[in-house]
């Protein structure tokens, strides 16, 4: 297997050897091999016979040669020389939406370049990955066949919300630095560190512009799989009472200890919370719009000493909802972890749970439109109003620190003064406050330009109130 190898690869050098007597005298400069570049995947899988799909295609679409002169993925662009090698320049008109992997080389019939990397730009979740974590600091290193001094480079990469089942473009692509590489040999190395917020399939793509007449740059295409920045115990995001909002999954890996709610083979990622108050601690998915088939564990202790004081899988449907007995100004560990799918985004939320606040009806309303009053009316506690049956175009909720009974018109009353006027549903954290125990407020639904009913103010204005709801706020 090795000499057949062997004999193709001399094939291919000699191939490019005669080539290039005939050709204008265009060298060949290199790629990037840490993180491997697509077409140095390619050359390697031996492009007289691929080793993977994507590989075999992107011969049958450029050819054999193509791929052994895999250090040639590269334009001339004299305007980057000209503009003055401003950092980040926009290559768009020669490299476009599409066309980013291969350079813009994809008409065989091209006058301004000898082969085509149209096969680069195919778009699949499958190209091979190289694995790396959010927020850490990687080696890259650029393979040179024929060095040029001064250059400079330009990396890029996909954005956050960039999907890999949909091309490379520009919109999708955020500059992210000017590196100074040095050279040790034949390799160009610089550090760069990958973005905290980029988690799953992503692309680096890194523009080597030489400082010449001619303009040369050459363009290499990374695939990544980018584990998510809390990926381990240790590197727990911080987490704040209340919704902390949506996570992901995907490119996550299983941890150690394993909840007794999950299996090992679940991927996890961590997050850490610091008691602000004493009590119940909830922890919560149940807000997720996505599916992804979560469990959710609670940990005391450190990172690498945990005991689990709490677990739950599917509490709220498909998401979870654990509590826990915690204390004041101690730390915490939560773990959410789910079965690998197609779903892999979540909604988190951290509040108390100590079921000693109320909720109660104080006065009333009239007309079809009601509104509703849920979650832990305590310290802590996560509490959410909406208005609810209402026919009206508009709902609103009008918020008060004091109770009333001012009739409106017949069967109509208002039952709250109005300090504040806030949208028909919304969600309050109630803060870790001891002070606040015992403290009250009302809220009264409106629903107005309605035509069930209610009172009429005249020109088309039909409203109807709700019900008035008191909160009491317990410990």
């Amino acid at each position: 297997m090795f000499a057949k190898h062997f004999v193709y690869a001399s094939i291919g050098i000699c191939a490019v050897a005669a080539l290039a007597l005939t050709e204008a005298p265009v060298l060949p400069h290199g790629t990037v091999v840490t993180p491997m570049s697509r077409v140095y995947r390619v050359y390697q899988s031996n492009p007289q016979n691929p080793n993977f799909a994507l590989a075999a295609n992107a011969v049958a679409i450029d050819g054999t040669l193509s791929y052994y002169t895999w250090n040639e993925v590269s334009r001339n662009i004299p305007q980057a020389v000209q503009a003055g090698l401003p950092a980040g320049f926009d290559y768009s008109p020669w490299i476009p939406d599409g066309e980013l992997a291969s350079a813009g080389r994809t008409d065989p019939n091209s006058t301004q370049y000898p082969r085509t990397y149209a096969g680069l730009d195919q778009v699949s979740g499958d190209w091979p990955k190289t694995s790396v974590s959010a927020g850490e600091t990687i080696n890259v290193s650029f393979l040179v066949t024929a060095i040029h001094n001064p250059s400079v480079w330009d990396v890029w990469m996909t954005t956050p919300d960039w999907d890999p089942t949909t091309s490379l473009r520009w919109s999708h692509m955020e500059y992210l630095d000017r590196p100074t590489p040095t050279l040790t040999g034949q390799h160009f190395d610089f550090n760069l560190t990958i973005p905290s917020n980029r988690s799953g399939h992503h692309v680096l793509w890194i523009a080597w512009q030489r400082d010449d007449p001619a303009g040369e740059v050459f363009i290499s295409t990374s695939d990544l799989l980018v584990r998510p920045a809390n990926d381990n115990c240790g590197d727990a995001a911080i987490m704040a009472l209340g919704n902390n909002g949506t996570f992901d999954l995907e490119a996550a890996t299983p941890s150690s200890p394993v909840a007794s709610c999950s299996n090992a083979s679940d991927p996890d990622v961590w997050f850490r919370y610091t008691a602000q108050c004493s009590g119940t601690l909830r922890v919560d998915t149940c807000a997720s719009v996505g599916v992804t088939d979560t469990s959710v564990s609670i940990w005391s202790g450190a990172c690498g000493s945990l005991a689990e004081i709490g677990c739950d899988d599917n509490g709220c449907g498909v998401h979870s909802a654990a509590t826990a007995p915690v204390v004041t100004g101690a730390d915490y560990w939560f773990k959410v972890a789910a079965p690998v799918g197609p779903d892999t985004t979540f909604d988190l939320s951290v509040s108390y749970d100590n079921n000693t606040g109320s909720f109660a009806t104080t006065t009333v309303g009239c007309g079809a439109a009601t509104v509703a009053a849920s979650g832990a009316p305590n310290i802590g506690g996560i509490v959410e109003y909406s208005v609810q049956g209402g026919a009206g175009l508009v709902q609103a909720i009008a918020l008060g620190f004091a109770p009333t009974a001012v009739p409106v018109c017949s069967g109509c009353t208002v039952g709250t003064t109005t300090d504040a006027m806030l949208p028909g549903q919304f969600t309050f954290t109630i803060p870790c406050d001891s002070a606040l125990i015992g403290f009250q407020w009302w809220l009264q639904g409106i629903d107005a330009f309605s035509t069930t009913g209610g009172c009429n103010l005249g020109g088309g204005v039909d409203f109807t109130l709700t019900d008035t709801i008191r909160t009491l706020v317990g410990s």
